[in-house]
């Protein structure tokens, strides 16, 4: 069989153009001093996963914002809404622009939407991603983009302006606990011969799931009363315990990122892992730093329960 010689030639051009970013700044009704924040930003196209990469200094970037209103975030701010592809709700690693606000303690939704397996060929972040593209392929009509705003206005609008922020606390106690599960199971699997003991996480999650169903219960009877003392509590608490999470300091060589729940991967930004401290130093090789981290990580879960405490 003769072989075959395929030649290929690829064209692209640089350009250096301003590039827009469109933030949304939502404050309370029923809380002035409640926010919760969107962000869009556009490089390329159309499609809702290019958030966008600045590539003039005219282009404020995400995390250069967080750096420069952080004291002013963690006062005030509820939650970051991001918006971007694929359909699920996963530990957050570093993939989009919530990045800088959920490593520094502001709550963060990662919004996603994800094609079928009819749609055309994925071109993320490609010279193919124009309005021509999306019009006739990605989303004809735009009615995917339709709802994907409309759903994220109503969940921007409700964190803003229920009297009580809607946060299901007993589920975020549950979603720890699977982490749990989930750190267990990797050590075990990774290091068998390893005695490490995770039993502070454990107790410390715990803590979490007490604190969580009593503030819980507390927001029902509040909202059964209109107690709007208890109100301006609850939503304090709502807004603040996830700080407790960024409570422990830098991880270990990466002193920027402060989340002790989850980061990105030592080798994989995008992706994530939980507890990442104690994941990242059994990865060094550093035995007993991975159990400082055992301690440091259970402490910012009892802090988050600490915040949460009614």
């Amino acid at each position: 069989m003769p072989l075959t010689l395929l030649s290929i030639s690829a064209l692209a051009a640089t350009t250096y153009a301003c590039t827009r970013d469109r933030d949304a700044l939502h404050r309370g009704i029923a809380n002035h001093s409640h926010h919760d924040l969107g962000h869009k930003k556009r490089d390329t196209g159309l499609d809702p996963s290019n958030r966008g990469r600045a590539t003039t200094p005219t282009a404020t970037t995400s995390a250069e914002w967080v750096e420069t209103h952080l004291p002013w975030l963690v006062t005030n701010a509820v939650a970051y809404l991001n918006m971007i592809s694929q359909s699920r709700i996963p530990p957050l690693g570093i993939g989009s622009d919530y990045a800088a606000f959920y490593y520094n303690g502001v709550s963060a939704i990662d919004i996603r939407s994800d094609g079928g397996k009819t749609d055309p060929v994925y071109r993320y972040h490609g010279h193919y991603d124009s309005y021509a593209w999306m019009a006739k392929f990605g989303d004809p009509g735009f009615k995917i983009h339709h709802a994907m705003g409309q759903w994220l206005s109503l969940v921007a609008y409700h964190i803003a302006d229920d009297v009580v922020i809607p946060w299901d606390l007993p589920s975020a106690g549950r979603v720890l606990r699977t982490h749990y599960e989930d750190l267990k199971e990797t050590v075990t699997a990774a290091y068998p011969d390893l005695e490490l003991d995770l039993s502070p996480i454990d107790d410390a999650i715990a803590e979490f799931e007490g604190a969580a169903k009593r503030i819980a219960a507390a927001a029902k009877q509040a909202l059964a009363f209109n107690n709007t003392v208890l109100f301006d509590v609850i939503n304090g608490m709502y807004r603040d315990f996830f700080r407790g999470f960024a409570s422990a300091g830098g991880l270990p060589g990466r002193p920027t990122f402060h989340n002790a729940i989850s980061a990105p991967g030592l080798d994989n930004g995008y992706g994530a892992v939980v507890f990442p401290a104690v994941q990242d130093s059994l990865s060094s090789g550093d035995e007993e730093q991975a159990r400082g981290w055992v301690e440091k990580s259970a402490s910012a879960v009892s802090r988050a329960a600490e915040i949460l405490r009614i």
